[in-house]
């Protein structure tokens, strides 16, 4: 009776095993394959394939399309995933992209997250550069202000960008700053173009910065991340290129480790 059991258990972590072998064949670049696909990385017979396959998909955690004869990961398997994103806060999930690109950079790093037609100051840590930001942590300002508002405003409907301008129209803060709605509508589908925004004096004398979009598992623009540079020094610096590089890297890590696994801009 007890090898019975002793058998039993061993099937059944063996049938376990073998079906998240088969959800490993699923990726960002394989989103669906057949069960003769399914049989070839797997090393399981086509048989048994198939078998694990139906229970999957009578499990939802597998969709088959009978025209296509493909398999794709079902509505269960994008529940849980979104159960454990939203487990995990965007402070948690970025703190430790936030610290690199810090130490990397060595100018003080944000991280904003939109609150409806606002943005909110989730993370700033501390560089080594004399710049003091004002900004801190749960601070909240429109969309329409600043480094972080201006790139979260982007990726807005282009309804929702007219009516928080309209609500908070942008003001002078410097000399520089743009007033006219028109240039800052171009500025914002310039944002998107290139993926990142990067200024100098916009918003505060002195300062400038460069700030890229941070999206979650379904492609939303739900926060950023940037940092802020004496203006001189940015207009001066010749490493300016991969200044932009360092912070887009770290806001595409972020994205990742959101669970996004596109290439949108």
């Amino acid at each position: 009776m007890a090898n019975q059991k002793s058998e039993n258990k061993t099937y059944f972590i063996q049938s376990l095993e073998r079906a998240i072998n088969i959800l490993d064949c699923f990726s960002s670049k394989t989103r669906e394959v057949t069960s003769g696909q399914v049989a070839e990385l797997t090393g399981l017979n086509r048989t048994t394939a198939t078998r694990i396959l139906r229970h999957l998909t009578d499990r939802n955690l597998l969709r088959f399309d009978s025209e296509t004869k493909h398999y794709q990961l079902g509505s269960k398997i994008i529940e849980l995933g979104g159960i454990a994103i939203s487990s995990l806060s965007l402070r948690q999930i970025a703190r430790n992209h936030v610290s690199q690109l810090r130490n990397e950079i060595g100018y003080t790093v944000l991280l904003a997250t939109i609150s409806e037609d606002h943005f909110i100051f989730a993370d700033k840590q501390e560089g080594s550069s004399l710049i003091t930001l004002t900004s801190d942590i749960g601070w909240r300002h429109p969309l329409s202000y600043g480094l972080f508002g201006i790139v979260l405003l982007a990726y807005q409907s282009k309804e929702r960008q007219e009516e928080i301008m309209e609500e908070y129209p942008p003001k002078d803060y410097t000399p520089d700053s743009i007033i006219d709605k028109k240039r800052y509508m171009r500025e914002m589908i310039g944002i998107k173009k290139k993926g990142y925004f990067m200024e100098r004096e916009l918003f505060h004398e002195d300062i400038g910065g460069i700030c890229a979009p941070i999206r979650d598992h379904t492609g939303d623009v739900i926060a950023c991340i940037g940092t802020a540079i004496n203006a001189t020094r940015l207009k001066a610096a010749n490493n300016t290129k991969g200044l932009i590089n360092q912070v887009v890297q770290a806001s595409d890590a972020i994205s990742a480790d959101l669970g996004f696994a596109g290439n949108l801009t």
